[in-house]
């Protein structure tokens, strides 16, 4: 069919309807009721999805708070048992900053890629060693730092904010 012959089509059913105005009125009477269903059921629908969409993402984000607190656990035992080591500890009181920053290199080989340093300070804030090396930053007093003052009100790992 052409769209000329879909209008002609159409024109004449149009025509046929308004020739008898009882049908009119029941077409509009069921037609225009089963429209605002539609037009509710679609909105309707759109808020069921929205509200799903909510919920898989709200279900995500809960997924990843989880993996975040493990991989953030982790870490803190991790420099726990650093930090217990007879061995480091030894080397910190003693100020060898070159055994310090063996333990830090052994260190940082054992932690994802996402830890760009780790560093280890006296129990006055001085920076003893840092691993990548950043020789300028060696002897400088951190104690003023958040990270600082977190581990030192218990003297136990400590996270600072991001």
């Amino acid at each position: 069919m052409t769209d000329r012959t879909v209008r002609t089509a159409i024109s004449d059913r149009v025509e046929r309807v308004a020739a008898r105005p009882w049908l009119t009125a029941v077409t509009l009477l069921v037609a225009v009721p089963l429209a605002l269903l539609d037009v509710a059921a679609t909105a309707g629908g759109r808020a069921g999805l929205h509200a799903q969409k909510l919920a898989d993402e709200q279900a995500a984000a809960a997924q990843s708070a989880l993996f975040v607190a493990q991989e953030l656990r982790q870490l803190q035992n991790g420099l726990a048992s650093v930090a217990a080591d007879p061995g480091f500890r030894a080397a910190v009181a003693q100020r060898d900053d070159a055994a310090v920053d063996r333990y830090l290199i052994a260190f940082r080989a054992l932690l994802p890629p996402e830890v760009m340093r780790v560093f280890a300070l006296d129990q006055r804030g001085i920076l003893l060693a840092i691993e990548p090396p950043a020789p300028d930053t060696v002897g400088k007093d951190f104690s003023p730092r958040d990270y600082f003052q977190g581990v030192t009100r218990a003297w136990t790992p400590y996270v600072s904010q991001a």
